[in-house]
This record gives structure tokens, C-alpha cells and sequence, in this order.
């Protein structure tokens, strides 16, 4: 099985997740997260160790991608993981379980990969309205090259003319410019509606809705927020996600794969960095900069390095979403930078002051000489794929005009196949390092004492062995997400007398390693708030019967034993 050799369609894809439980049963169990708009299975892969316990009793981490229809890689970068999670991680997964959706807007997926592709944000469900009014050009391959590139209309008042340096590309108009050619620029496509010559434009789209603004965290209706859907999780692919991870507290982390920019995005997206808990933010820091050290992606902060516009911030998203609601730490990651790749430095490296980042900002302004380092570099690297010469073609409504330029979807939205596993496999070494850092109870120490001819003490020690604590976030513990530690001890009442202890109770949480600082002899010392010790005497007959014990955390697992 190969994750890597391609970006899979619908039918290609569902093989393999099936092929994958087949192969590894003991670590694979495929099911289902729901359905898609259009009916499709969101398959959902848990992988953990099944002969030594379930799911439900270990602490978890979410991965998921493709949330917008044409970021395919995402789906890539979950199947990576996976393989690499059944083949080299077994005792990883021992303590620890994944919960994989690699696919998680298939419709729209479905639509990017076809022979005549369509390319969508997200969903395919019309939205906001069913019969948009409108004309113009709606997005198409007209040619039949399988490609949806861009037409070039010559308009002696068109705002693009030809670059002196290298005429396939484009630039815009200067105000002392008055010598053609002029051209207006479209994106390829079929003409739908009433035709004016004299108004080219783009058609208004059925389908935008933007499955990561639909998330239920400060949800913004469509005039504030265009994509949002109607409410809060309204649509069958967010909803199915809230639903599942509402119901699962086992999830203390959570990974989303999205495309493009080669970053690592943190919360928030709402709020700036003097908002968060400190401990959170230092945490997100840590783990964050890990991954940059792994991918060499920046570790950004949306509301501070990635806002689409400086004064309007992004909400509904899924990463705030999971943080705000169920306190795990979450980050989206944004595969691919074709700009990094090509060589750019200057505000695309980790390090790159804050508030001067480019991911953005590169699309509306940036010199010359970029891209044409960036055409030097397709015509080297890819053979001249990913630009492509323009051609003419006649247009049944626009006439004569010339089809080409950049292939956004190859280039930009996706790694180039050759390149796919050399950008997925620094990404799956950086998820599997944080798995090690769940919280996970461990039995330290269990004790049976025989007091008097019929009493006995019973002493057990547990620790929280993993590195954050048993509640996940401060967030997550300002929130009352997780309840403490649940400790019950089964017995014949008949023949077991408590005296003192209870056969139930709930106990606090339990700190992890996180909690501590970095230099060791800059603090007070070290205490016992990662360890629970309970007592119980009771009265009984010698031999003491069997008694088990049980103690539990939604966090942070289960452990089991039986005082004798």
C-alpha cells in the first residue's frame, strides 16, 4: 500500500481504507463518521491496539483532511499516517488511539478529480441560494485538457498587458500606459446566462459554502461571513464531526490537513495571544515549534499572521472550535509551499518577524522577479508543468481568446505527485511525537495489609504517566470538560466491609510533566499532583476475597487490577 503515489478519487480512496483494515486488523477498524450532502461515507479509521483495549479506554488524537473540496493532499497526509502508525508504531499504539477521517468533503473532492473538474470550496449543497441570478464565465475546462486554467481576452481597454521580461506572464497596468496589447483576464470557462460582449465577468456560484466557517464558535451569518452556512453546524460534514467529538472526551488532540502555504496554524483565530491561559499558549508554542523544527513550516498565529483581512476575523473554525469547546489543543496545517519550494525567503521562513508573513498577502503584491523565479523554477523542476503555454481557442460566446497560465490547483492547491512523500512523512514523524505526550494513567503501586485476623488495609498508587495532564487544556479545565478521576472498587458486600473509603468516588485531576518548567532548580520542587494514593480498610474473612478495582479517566484511559 502506497499513501503517496497519487491523489485518490472517491472509489480509489474507499478501496484503500478498506484494503487497510483488511491488511492490519489487529490496529484498523473502519466505520463510518456519517454521510455526505450527496450520500457518500465519511470513512472514519480507528487505529489503535484492539487485542490490548479499546478506543474508548485510551486517550485519543483526531486527524482529519480535505475539509475544502480541491486541498486533496489532506486526505494523503491521513493514510500516511496511518501506515506509519500500523508498521512502526506498535506500542504507541498501546496507550494511545487515533481517530482518522482522511476525507472529509468527498462531494467536493469528487467534483475536483473529475475528467471535466469542478473546483469548490467545499460542499456541493447550493448555497446561499438555490438559483443564483446572475451571467458570466462559470469555471470550466473548455478545452478538454482536464485542466481549468485562465482565458486572456484582448480589450485595448483590458487592465493586463504581457510582461517584458517573459510574455506568458502577466502585469498589471501602469497609469502612463497606452500602447497595447491590453488583455482582460478569466477563469476558463462556459458562458451561462444572458451574453453581453460588453460585460465579461465572472458568474456567481451556486455551490460557497466553506465547511471550516460552519463550526459552532462566534458563528457569523452569511452577511458577515459569506460561507458560514445558515447555522451553526448546519451542514451533514460539520455536524457529523461536532457530534463525534462532543461524545468522545478522549480527545485531548487534534490535527486538521488542510492546503496550502506550508504553515503551522495555532488558536486563535479570535483572539489575540495575551487573551489565551498562558499555560495553553506555552503549550501550543511547544508542540507548534516541534513541528516547525520537523517541517520547516512557520508556526503562526491565525489572528495574528493569517487573516485573509486585517480588520475581519476569521470565526466557526474547526481548530477554535475543538480548543474553545472541548478544550483539546488543535492546529490546522496548511500543506505545500510552492514559494519556499522555489527558493522564496522573504517572508515565508520560521523566521519571518510577526505581522510580515506573505501566505496572504503574495496573491495581491509581489515583485517581478518572485515570479519569475517561481517560472524558472516550473520550467526546471516540473518540466514546464504547472504553467502552461497559452494556446488559442475560439470560445463559443467570447470569441478568439488564449487559454494557459498557472495550473492552480497543480502547483499551488497540491503538492506535485514527486513530491508528496517528501512533504507528508515530516508531518506524520511530528503527529506521532505528540501522541507520545497524552496523558495516561499507570499503576505505580497496589498494596494488600493485614491489620488484625479480619481487617486489611488496601493501598494503591496511580500515576498519570503521560505528559499533559489528565484534563488536557486550561481551557478544557475551565470548562469542566472531563470529570476527575473515577475510582471503584467491586466487591461481595456480603462477604467485604468497608470501614473506611468509599466504594466509589470521584478524585481530582491529575497534573502532567507539561506542568513543570524547563530548568529544574528554578522552582519549589516537585510534589505529588501527577499521583492519586488511595486507602480503604475493611473488615473481612481470612483469606480476603478477591476485591477489583477500577480506575478511570476520560482523558486519560483506564487501569484495572484485583487486591488479593
Amino acid at each position: 500500500m502506497n499513501a503517496s503515489e497519487r491523489l485518490f478519487n472517491y472509489e480509489e480512496y474507499t478501496e484503500w481504507v478498506h484494503e487497510a483494515a483488511r491488511t492490519y486488523p489487529r490496529y484498523v477498524q473502519l466505520g463510518s463518521l456519517g454521510k455526505s450532502y450527496e450520500g457518500r461515507e465519511l470513512w472514519m479509521l480507528t487505529v489503535t491496539d484492539w487485542e490490548t483495549g479499546s478506543d474508548r479506554e485510551r486517550s485519543a488524537l483526531w486527524v482529519d483532511g480535505n475539509l475544502h473540496a480541491s486541498e486533496l493532499s489532506g486526505t494523503n497526509a491521513c493514510l500516511h499516517l496511518l501506515l506509519h502508525l500500523v508498521t512502526e508504531q506498535p506500542r504507541l499504539l498501546q496507550e494511545v488511539a487515533f481517530y482518522l477521517v482522511p476525507r472529509l468533503c468527498p462531494d467536493g473532492a469528487e467534483r475536483a478529480l473529475a475528467g471535466d473538474p469542478e473546483f469548490l470550496r467545499s460542499s456541493t449543497r447550493p448555497y446561499p441560494y438555490p438559483d443564483p441570478i446572475g451571467s458570466g464565465v462559470s469555471p470550466a475546462d473548455v478545452d478538454g485538457n482536464g485542466k481549468i486554467l485562465w482565458m486572456r481576452l484582448p480589450d485595448p481597454r483590458g487592465p493586463w498587458k504581457q510582461a517584458a521580461e517573459d510574455s506568458r506572464l502577466m502585469v498589471r497596468r501602469r497609469p502612463e500606459d497606452r500602447d497595447g496589447p491590453f488583455y482582460r483576464i478569466l477563469p476558463e470557462g462556459r458562458w451561462i446566462g444572458e451574453f453581453d460582449p460588453w460585460k465579461p465577468a465572472v458568474a456567481p456560484r451556486r455551490q460557497n459554502l466553506d465547511l471550516n466557517r460552519n463550526f459552532p464558535i462566534r458563528w457569523r451569518p452569511e452577511h458577515q461571513q459569506a460561507g458560514a452556512g445558515p447555522f451553526p453546524a448546519s451542514e451533514a460534514e460539520t455536524q457529523a464531526c461536532v457530534r463525534f467529538l462532543t461524545d468522545h472526551p478522549n480527545v485531548v488532540q487534534a490535527v486538521t490537513f488542510h492546503t496550502f502555504s506550508g504553515v503551522i496554524l495555532r488558536p486563535s483565530s479570535l483572539e489575540a495571544d495575551d487573551a489565551l491561559h498562558p499555560a495553553d499558549l506555552k503549550l501550543f508554542k511547544y508542540f507548534g515549534e516541534k513541528g516547525s523544527e520537523l517541517t520547516g513550516y512557520p508556526l503562526l498565529s491565525v489572528f495574528h499572521d493569517f487573516r485573509y483581512n486585517a480588520k475581519e476575523l476569521i470565526t466557526g473554525t474547526f481548530d477554535d472550535w475543538v480548543y474553545d469547546s472541548l478544550g483539546a489543543f488543535a492546529w490546522t496545517v496548511e500543506i505545500w509551499s510552492v514559494m519556499r519550494k522555489a527558493g522564496f525567503t522573504k517572508g515565508f521562513d520560521r523566521d519571518t518577524p510577526r505581522g510580515q508573513h506573505r501566505f496572504i498577502s503574495w496573491f495581491e503584491s509581489h515583485p517581478m522577479e518572485e515570479e519569475l523565479q517561481l517560472l524558472k523554477w516550473c520550467d526546471t523542476e516540473l518540466g514546464g508543468r504547472g504553467f502552461v503555454q497559452w494556446q488559442p481557442f475560439t470560445h463559443p460566446q467570447l470569441g478568439e481568446v488564449e487559454i494557459g497560465g498557472w495550473d492552480m490547483v497543480y502547483l499551488f492547491r497540491n503538492p506535485p505527485p514527486e513530491f508528496l512523500e517528501a512533504e507528508l512523512e515530516p508531518l506524520t514523524r511530528w503527529v506521532t511525537w505528540m501522541a507520545h505526550a497524552n496523558p495516561r494513567l499507570e499503576l505505580a503501586h497496589q498494596q494488600v495489609e493485614q491489620l488484625a485476623p479480619d481487617v486489611y488495609r488496601l493501598r494503591l498508587v496511580i500515576d498519570n504517566a503521560g505528559w499533559l495532564p489528565t484534563y488536557g487544556s486550561k481551557k478544557g479545565l475551565e470548562r469542566q470538560v472531563t470529570r476527575g478521576v473515577m475510582v471503584r472498587l467491586f466487591g461481595d458486600h456480603d462477604q467485604v466491609e468497608l470501614i473506611t473509603g468509599e466504594w466509589e468516588q470521584q478524585c481530582g485531576q491529575l497534573e502532567g510533566i507539561s506542568s513543570r518548567p524547563e530548568a529544574p532548580f528554578w522552582h519549589r520542587g516537585d510534589g505529588c499532583d501527577s499521583r492519586l494514593v488511595l486507602e480503604w480498610t475493611v473488615r473481612a474473612a481470612d483469606p480476603l476475597p478477591a476485591l477489583r478495582w477500577e480506575v478511570r479517566h476520560e482523558r486519560a484511559g483506564v487501569v484495572r487490577g484485583e487486591f488479593r
